[in-house]
């Protein structure tokens, strides 16, 4: 009953009780306007038609009084306002048709064949509030052709169509209504409809729990929309809209699916326990995702593909049963500002032409790698923190060629990077460091540029390049790895430039098993072990580089290793500044060997090699000692005040020298002994032949032209 019901005219419909009227229609046919009709329990089987504003009111039990029109609506709204509360319709096509007016409808259960209510028309402005629409052929509410109102407070369910459908222009405001358990999808969308959807719950619908398509941009606040047995929403054909503070879970595909062009703007969204993805973008889709939590789903948090270019900022992507982000397929995309954590397999992974903008971005405490590339994926990442993952921070495989800026990435139970598989890419200024193996791998034929960057404490090798791993490293800081500053193995063959290489716990570089590679203008100082050490048949380039202040030798070529050291600084190491041993046939030229605490070059126990036009002086102990066997050729260099003789020959040493000058070495300039026995040619010795020569009684070296 309404406030009005004693000042305004009333009249009764009843069946048999006494009443003014048997029938509703009789009773409005015979009514003034703003008449109250007031009807008694009964099945009225009549079409009703409301052509004056009226109000229509149920006197009793909703179930008690029931109207029933075959092949009709119910009822039909033709006027500008009218009120009708607390009946039940069934039996008819339409429950209610409202195409023009502003009906109350109220506290109704409808049942019907096509459609519970169906409101149409831009004069339609309807207030459904309260009502039960259910168990309908066809939908239960369609807003069609511009039409408007307000739905609230309804339980919409068991249709064999959409519970709502919303199309071409309509714009209601459905609002605190259950929509659920349909054949179809909970709420259609389509066809440019608009509409304001707010605090819902649209749950187990058999289809989407939302569709929006074809042009459509409603807004949906503050909903759950959950245990769908498809997709929870469904935006396609060009949708838009935006959903925000949203429940989305439990749904047996993705959580949210944005297709062919489509751009919606979700924010403030909750996106959980999906069956499938979390987000999945596909077909040229687009959208603005942000400030959103996206967890626990069983496929992708997010899943980018076929071109599409979303925009996710803001977002909390963690605790997934497979990847954070997958972008793969040619997904495009900017994924900013997110939080990637706890996932099951890589937090982030791009692959199969994927290239996305990655930025400031934290990803981290993963089961497996925190950024995995492959299969030829690109992307750019930038100024991200890569951390704490389970395996390594950033994978590079099959072809991949990302470009990484600026990042942090640390504290890996694994690498930091490791580029496998011809892998490619770009890492520049970012910091690599305190990871468990490796701070960037290299192998199998991949070919990065790594560029001012700084490699530091990793608890094995700075950098690691093996199974012919190749790639350009240059202007990087590398210090205080725990193994070797660099690591060169297995026929790789590296450029390292402009690089400083320090403070490492054992080798500056080392180039090992067959080794190869170009390493110039670098400063390879402080490390505890060699500077450098070239081993068991490598063979690299060392030019232009400073290698000083070593605890051990600055460059050590030993078991059979070869390679060209030139023009190079070697000062202030504390063994000898070069050592040659076991087979060890490097060139070595038109380098600077100074200042060391031992030594300048030392060759032992069978060493070879080719010393030239080289300046070997102030060191502490001989500039040159050959010894057990050892048989190198020194040319054309210049030997002077060491703080021991120039050259020592001692133990069997053999070895060609010519051309030298040797002086102002503690006395003797040269000191052979214990049956060695090398050849002189063209050398000038200070004071020439004695004192400057102590040769030991019984050999006989021999000496062509001193001077």
């Amino acid at each position: 009953m309404t406030s009005n019901l004693y000042s305004k005219k009333t009249v009764v419909v009843a069946k048999s009780d006494p009443a003014d009227y048997t029938t509703i229609a009789e009773a409005i046919k015979n009514a003034q306007p703003e008449t109250i009709i007031l009807v008694k329990p009964g099945i009225y089987r009549e079409s009703i038609v409301i052509d004056k504003s009226l109000e229509i009111l149920g006197d009793g039990k909703v179930s008690d009084i029931v109207i029933e029109a075959t092949n009709l609506n119910c009822i039909l709204m033709q006027t500008d306002y009218a009120i009708v509360r607390g009946f039940t319709l069934r039996e008819c096509t339409v429950g209610v048709c409202v195409p023009k007016g502003k009906l109350i409808l109220e506290n109704c259960d409808l049942t019907a064949y096509e459609c519970g209510i169906v409101i149409c028309d831009s004069k339609a402005n309807p207030i459904i509030r309260r009502c039960c629409i259910h168990d309908g052929q066809g939908n239960g509410i369609q807003i069609k052709d511009n039409g408007q109102g307000v739905i609230e407070d309804c339980d919409i369910y068991g249709h064999t169509y959409p519970g709502v459908e919303i199309t071409k222009g309509s714009n209601p405001t459905i609002r605190n209504c259950r929509i659920y358990d349909g054949k179809q999808t909970g709420v259609w969308i389509t066809d440019n409809g608009l509409g304001t959807i707010e605090d819902c719950d649209i749950y187990g619908n058999t289809y989407r729990g939302v569709d929006i398509d074809t042009g459509s941009s409603p807004t949906i606040r503050s909903c759950r929309i959950y245990d769908g047995k498809q997709t929870g929403i469904l935006i396609t054909n060009n949708g838009s809209g935006t959903i925000e503070d949203c429940d989305i879970y439990g749904n047996t595909y993705g959580g949210v699916d944005i297709d062919t062009g489509s751009n919606p703007t979700i924010r403030s969204c909750r996106i959980y326990d999906g069956k499938q993805n979390g987000i999945w973008i596909t077909d040229n889709g687009l959208g603005t995702i942000e400030n959103c939590d996206i967890y626990g789903n069983t496929y992708q948090g997010i899943k980018i593909t076929k071109d599409s270019t979303p925009t996710i900022r803001s977002c909390r992507i963690y605790d997934g049963k497979k990847t954070g982000f997958l972008i793969t397929d040619n997904g495009l995309g900017t994924i900013e500002d997110c939080d990637i954590y706890g996932n099951t397999y890589p937090g982030l992974a791009i692959t199969k032409g994927g290239n996305p903008i990655i930025r400031r971005c934290r990803i981290y405490d993963g089961k497996q790698t925190g950024v995995w590339i492959t299969d030829n994926g690109l992307g750019t990442i930038e100024d991200c923190d890569i951390y704490g993952n389970t395996y390594r921070g950033v994978d590079i495989d099959t072809g991949s060629n990302p470009a990484i800026h600026s990042c942090r990435i640390y504290d890996s139970k694994k690498n930091g990077i490791w580029i496998t598989d011809n892998g490619l890419g770009t890492i520049e200024d970012c910091e690599i460091y305190g990871n468990t193996y490796g701070g960037v791998d290299i192998d199998t034929g991949s070919n990065p540029i790594i560029r001012s960057c700084r490699i530091y404490d990793g608890k094995q090798n700075g950098i690691s390049i093996t199974d012919n791993g190749l790639g350009t490293i240059e202007d990087c800081d590398i210090y205080g790895n725990t193994y070797q500053g660099v690591k060169i193995t297995q026929d790789s063959s590296t450029t390292i430039r402009s690089c400083r290489i320090y403070d490492g716990k054992q080798n500056g570089i080392w180039i090992t098993d067959n080794g190869l590679g170009t390493i110039e203008d670098c400063d390879i100082y402080g490390n505890t072990y060699q500077g450098a050490k070239i081993t068991k048949g490598s063979n690299p380039t060392i030019r232009s580089c400073r290698i000083y202040d070593g605890k051990q030798t600055g460059i050590l070529i030993t078991e059979n290793g070869l390679g060209t050291i030139e023009d190079c600084g070697i000062y202030g190491n504390i063994y000898p500044g070069v050592g040659i041993t076991k087979g060890g046939n490097p060139t070595i030229r038109s380098c600077r060997i100074y200042d060391g605490k031992k030594n300048g070059i030392w060759i032992t126990d069978n060493g070879l090699g080719t010393i030239e036009d080289c300046d070997i002086y102030g060191n502490t102990a001989p500039g040159v000692e050959i010894t057990k066997g050892s048989n190198p050729t020194i040319r054309s260099c210049r030997i002077y005040d060491g703080k021991k003789p120039g050259i020592l020959i001692t133990d069997n040493g053999l070895g060609t020298i010519e051309d030298c000058e040797i002086y102002g070495n503690a006395a003797p300039e040269v000191e052979i002994d214990k049956g060695s026995n090398p050849t002189f040619r063209r050398c000038q010795l200070e004071n020439h032949p004695f004192p400057g020569s102590k040769i030991e009684k019984g050999r006989n070296p021999f000496f062509r032209l001193f001077l």
